[in-house]
């Protein structure tokens, strides 16, 4: 027995392009957010067209994010709070890509290479539930390595200048005033 029903895409969508209602382009679906409003299921305006009227929104109300946001102080907290323990990937994904442009993969090829140990003390990480920190030169924003957070809050309280880190060491071995 044939069916009767046949699958027919949601209307605007043809052969997986989608009209923008605001620059009238018939662009791939793969260019329109998701709207789960809309009975296609994507947003009415392409990426760059939503993009634009929101900025030209943002420009009109310059103080509105910033009032919201104070508003919903405690509303946005929690929300931040439940989606990082809901999506701890994701939150790691774009720490490492935002700050220091590292994948989590180049993260733990880095970490593989150093014996899965900080480079310096070749220490675990001593916090519990903590990833070993991301080591950086401030000055140009290039990773050096991979330090338990001991060692990276160290070199940074050194300033990243290895004069300081020798002095320290020295003071440290000899301890000039120390009593017998």
């Amino acid at each position: 027995m044939e069916s009767s029903l046949t699958f027919s895409p949601p209307v605007g969508i043809v052969l997986g392009q989608k009209p923008c209602s605001h620059c009238k382009g018939v662009l791939p679906v793969a260019a329109f957010n998701r709207d789960t409003r809309a009975s296609t299921g994507l947003s009415a305006k392409c990426r760059p067209c939503s993009k634009a009227a929101n900025n030209a929104w943002r420009a009109l109300h310059p103080d509105a994010n910033r009032e919201w946001k104070a508003k919903n102080r405690t509303r946005l907290r929690k929300y931040k709070r439940e989606y990082h323990a809901a999506h701890p990937d994701q939150h790691r994904r774009r720490q490492l890509r935002a700050k220091f442009d590292l994948t989590p993969e180049q993260y733990a090829e880095m970490l593989l290479a150093q014996g899965g140990v900080c480079a310096i003390c070749k220490g675990p990480e001593p916090r519990e539930g903590y990833a070993l920190a991301v080591d950086h030169d401030h000055a140009t924003g290039e990773v050096r390595g991979i330090l338990c957070s001991h060692c990276n809050r160290a070199v940074g309280w050194l300033a990243d200048q290895p004069e300081r880190v020798r002095a320290a060491a020295v003071y440290l071995e000899h301890r000039p005033w120390a009593r017998p």
